[in-house]
């Protein structure tokens, strides 16, 4: 390739992964105690957060039926809510990434094994212990990485009510 093509290229790949980032709500905005009703509605359904679900590289929460958040960027949305809102998220943030690791870790020692059968030994010399408890690790993963859901769902639910209480609004 020649120097106009990486030019190209490098101006592409800023524009993708920098121009084209989605602006998001992150604060809560003041609201005025004379405020009626139907605009503490408007304001809580712009506002409440869902807990979109969990899709292989993490989890997701949505805001405003639209707008849909990696877990890393909605760190930002519960610094603005309660503290156990905060502690909620952290907590599974920190579970989400020990699945993560021990997933890691457990795909490693299957795919050890597996690619030495692969690549040209035999089944009988392949290490049947590595398998296994790679095989382990990976199951463990994933039981831990639905505890980190858990946390996640019990943390929006916590910053919702956190913002009905500030909105003073009833459902």
């Amino acid at each position: 390739m020649n120097i106009k093509s990486h030019k190209l290229l490098s101006i592409l790949a800023i524009f993708l992964f920098y121009g084209c980032q989605t602006t998001y709500k992150l604060a809560i905005p003041e609201i005025d105690p004379d405020v009626a009703q139907e605009e503490r509605e408007f304001i809580y359904e712009n506002y409440k957060l869902e807990y979109f679900g969990s899709i292989l590289t993490g989890s997701y929460f949505q805001q405003d039926d639209s707008i849909k958040f990696p877990y890393p960027v909605a760190g930002e949305l519960f610094e603005h809510s309660s503290e156990e809102a905060k502690l909620l998220y952290s907590s599974g943030s920190a579970t989400t990434i020990t699945a993560g690791i021990i997933g890691g870790v457990g795909g490693g020692l299957i795919g050890y094994p597996l690619g030495t059968a692969i690549g040209g030994k035999k089944w009988e010399t392949v290490d049947y212990i590595l398998l296994g408890s790679g095989a382990g690790l990976s199951i463990v993963s994933f039981i831990v990485a639905e505890v980190g859901i858990s946390f996640f769902s019990d943390a929006t639910e916590e910053y919702n009510r956190h913002l009905r209480e500030l909105l003073k609004y009833e459902e």
